[in-house]
């Protein structure tokens, strides 16, 4: 028996080498396999991120129109942000109708500037389905002509009305995705090897790595239709014999010759060995109670099954994720808790399983709950001949429906802050937040602080950045402020105009405030003056300040401004008219009182001479008084379009000497140049203008006024004259404006500024104008009026 019991243990010795054999290799494929799928994930994960930059470049040309003026200015400032923000990307390009024409950077590229896509037959067989299917495409790795690896990710780009536009191009650099992902760096006790799924042919690695049984990954490359086989296995093979197997059988020896000693002694006490039963099966007992207690409490639903995927035992968190009670599950197919449109990849997840003894992880959504509820399966095979498996199950309901709250979140505040009719940014001001506590905890003064010295406002603003913008505030900044029109740093819209608006912001964070209302007032590029009122507005998060997303709204109220400072402006003009009028009415119709009194109290006193010439005065300034009435009511009904004309034909050297005849004390050379000019017009409007036009000479011209009539074709023309000093260029057309007074001596009498407005107003109501012109030394105002009626109607459409 103790022979029987020696060779027994040896064979005991030699099934549990064997067992630790397999342990063994389960070990080294168990530590491969998680190696690999860190690798895939890590290389699919970096690739789809950094080809991103792909389709955000196709979406920012379809947001320019595809104008070329605009690519050109907005490519290398969209491109140089894209490549700020990948890691592994090249370079960035477009290219219209296949051709690349934009590169970006240049530098280093030129030579691929010009380069026709399609000009590559391979290239052309790759990039024709790819506009068909409207998805991007990937080359690569492949040498560049400057040196080094990559790989080239090409999406199409259609106009509005579906015709292809042409690619836009991200270059990553494939040194760096290997560094990235750790590619590059597995340990030499593994060979590894990237190829195409659809091909044989090794892309990457070593190619020794798809031979002798190596473990293998799909993975997806970013949002394109390329799949790439990942393969590793051990740098020496599979492990044929366990790490301790010399010292199992040398062990197992050792014990075999006890065990045939103890043998020896055990038949002779026959006691002792019932007690070891019983101990062993109490230890048998214990640990069948252990497991029993973890299966059933476990928080993760956890279930064993056969190998046609029938349930053999499941524990009762597994029943509550798929609402049934674990205690009915026995015998049932695990497919059935399977959402229909997950079935086909569990079934190819779980064959894969027991083909490769590999572990396998989906998330499924569970049929028949509701609400509907998602898991996450993990399923690895159990080694042995009944070929079992257990399956860990997690419910990610909670999580899913999370992120898809805060996805719908996102995209709601995305879509507002798009299409906002308000300029707003959202700002990164973390570094201030922390420059400014660490200043205000050494008690230093921040107004005073960044005041001193510029620079530090300056070093501050570099560091706090704009992270993004609405369509809203880059027109402001384009239209208005003329800086850069995109995320960057602060600094770049510094002004000393802007500068205490800064300080103010910096003076809230040190006082803890989280809002500040404050205005700028700067200047475009043309140095035309922007008011801008500002809110600056920093979010909560869980009850405290998140300085990582401040939003800043911005409202342009230069338009305002202006108007009310025009406002003001017409205000006081409109006041200084009005005491004008007061005085101008004053000084004729005292006259007329005074000498009316005089000659109604005092008429014994003053001889028949006297007496006319009061009366002559009393006509002449009820005259003055009456041509200054009827230009207030001229200009008053021109605003409210009531201003009547009656033109007639005549004759207009005829109708002005009459009105220079009828200016009392007023003596001006009248000539004419063609005889008995013509005219069609108001005869009482020509005079009004006129006299105008003559007492302005008289009053504010030179000491030799002149009155000249003429004819220049259709036209017929009456300049008055004066050899009065010559006005600036930017005067001609401001005289005409209402309440201008250009008075040459302070001798003369001032007027309430209408006569001008009050002549070209009426001038032009009969096809007529007023005009200042400047020949030689004399300064003329110019009447132009029409020959015949409809002349001026006929010039413009001779124009």
């Amino acid at each position: 028996m103790a022979i029987t019991v020696c060779l027994g243990v040896l064979a005991l010795i030699g099934t549990l080498d064997l067992f630790a054999r397999d342990a063994y290799r389960t070990e080294v494929e168990a530590d491969t396999s998680a190696r690999l799928d860190s690798l895939a994930r890590t290389m699919s994960d970096t690739i789809a991120r950094e080809t991103a930059a792909a389709d955000t470049m196709a979406v920012f040309v379809e947001l320019l129109g595809f104008g070329r003026p605009g690519l050109e200015q907005a490519f290398p400032v969209f491109a140089d942000a894209l490549l700020r923000d990948g890691n592994t990307i090249r370079s960035v390009q477009l290219a219209p109708e296949g051709i690349l024409d934009f590169v970006y950077p240049l530098e280093g590229n030129e030579a691929a500037v010009g380069l026709d896509l399609f000009a590559n037959e391979e290239r052309r067989r790759l990039l024709l389905p790819a506009i068909e299917s409207g998805n991007s495409v990937m080359q690569g790795p492949f040498e560049l002509v400057q040196g080094g690896q990559a790989l080239a990710v090409r999406h199409p780009i259609y106009r509005p009305d579906g015709s292809f536009w042409g690619f836009a191009a991200v270059i990553l650099d494939w040194d760096a995705v290997t560094a990235a992902t750790g590619f590059d760096t597995v340990p030499d006790t593994f060979v590894t090897g990237i190829r195409l799924s659809d091909e044989d042919r090794v892309i990457a690695g070593n190619p020794d790595a798809f031979t002798g049984d190596p473990l293998l990954r799909s993975i997806s490359i970013g949002a394109t239709d390329t799949r790439w086989t990942m393969a590793m296995r051990p740098a020496d093979g599979w492990p044929s014999m366990a790490q301790n197997s010399t010292l199992i059988w040398a062990a197992g020896g050792i014990v075999a010759l006890l065990a045939g000693i103890l043998t020896y002694g055990a038949v002779r006490r026959p006691q002792l060995l019932e007690e070891q039963r019983l101990r062993a099966v109490a230890d048998l007992e214990r640990s069948e109670a252990t497991f029993q207690a973890t299966f059933e409490s476990a928080v993760v639903g956890i279930v064993i099954g056969d190998v046609n995927g029938r349930v053999l035992r499941a524990n009762p968190a597994f029943g509550t994720i798929v609402g049934r009670d674990h205690r009915s599950l026995d015998g049932v197919d695990l497919v059935q808790f399977v959402a229909p449109e997950h079935r086909h990849l569990y079934d190819e997840e779980m064959k894969r399983v027991y083909r490769d003894e590999a572990v396998a992880e989906l998330d499924v959504r569970v049929a028949g709950t509701l609400p509907p509820r998602w898991g996450r399966v993990r399923v690895s095979a159990i080694p042995g001949e009944e070929r079992l498996f257990v399956g860990i199950v997690e419910d990610i309901t909670d999580r899913l429906l999370a992120e898809a709250a805060l996805a719908a979140s996102e995209g709601r505040f995305r879509r507002l802050f798009e299409h906002a009719p308000i300029a707003i940014q959202r700002e990164d001001h973390t570094a201030a937040y922390e420059e400014v506590t660490a200043l205000k905890a050494r008690g230093i003064d921040i107004r005073r602080w960044y005041t001193e010295d510029d620079r530090r406002l300056r070093s501050l603003l570099s560091r706090v950045t704009i992270t993004d913008l609405n369509p809203a505030a880059r027109q402001l900044q384009e239209l208005r402020l003329g800086t850069g029109f995109g995320p960057g740093p602060l600094v770049r819209h510094y002004t000393d105009q802007a500068r205490d608006g800064f300080i103010q912001t910096l003076e809230a964070i040190a006082d803890g405030r989280t809002s500040l209302d404050y205005k700028v007032e700067t200047t475009t590029i043309d140095g035309d003056p922007v008011f801008l009122d500002l809110k600056w507005q920093v979010p909560e998060v869980d009850g405290e300040p998140d300085y990582g997303h401040v939003m800043l709204t911005l409202h342009d109220s230069t338009d305002l401004h202006i108007a009310q400072l025009r406002l003001e402006d017409e205000i006081a003009s409109k006041d200084r008219f009005l005491a004008s009028v007061a005085h101008e009415l004053r000084t004729p119709l005292t006259a007329v009182v005074g000498f009316a009194q005089e000659l109604q109290e005092e008429s014994g006193l003053y001889s028949a001479e006297e007496r006319k010439e009061f009366q002559n005065l009393i006509a002449y300034h009820s005259g003055e008084l009456a041509h200054l009435i009827e230009d207030l009511l001229v200009w008053a009904r021109a605003d409210i379009g009531e201003v009547q004309v009656r033109p007639t034909a005549i004759d207009l050297s005829t109708c002005v000497a009459e009105c220079l005849e009828a200016l009392p004390d007023v003596d001006l050379p009248l000539r004419w140049d063609a005889g008995e000019a013509k005219a069609y017009a108001d005869p009482s409007r020509v005079r009004q203008i006129v006299r105008n036009l003559a007492t302005n000479a008289v009053r504010y011209g030179g000491p030799n006024p002149a009155v000249r009539v003429w004819e220049d074709g259709n036209w017929s023309m009456v300049d008055v004259s004066d050899d009065g000093p010559e006005l600036d260029a930017d005067q001609y057309e401001a005289i005409f404006a209402p309440y201008v007074r250009s008075t040459g001596s302070p001798s003369q009498p001032g007027s309430i500024g209408l006569g001008l407005t009050v002549s070209r107003t009426l001038a032009r109501l009969q096809d007529g104008d007023v005009v200042f012109v400047r020949e030689g030394d004399r300064n003329i105002f110019r009447l132009n009026l029409p020959k015949t009626a409809g002349v001026a109607n006929a010039d413009v459409q001779e124009d």
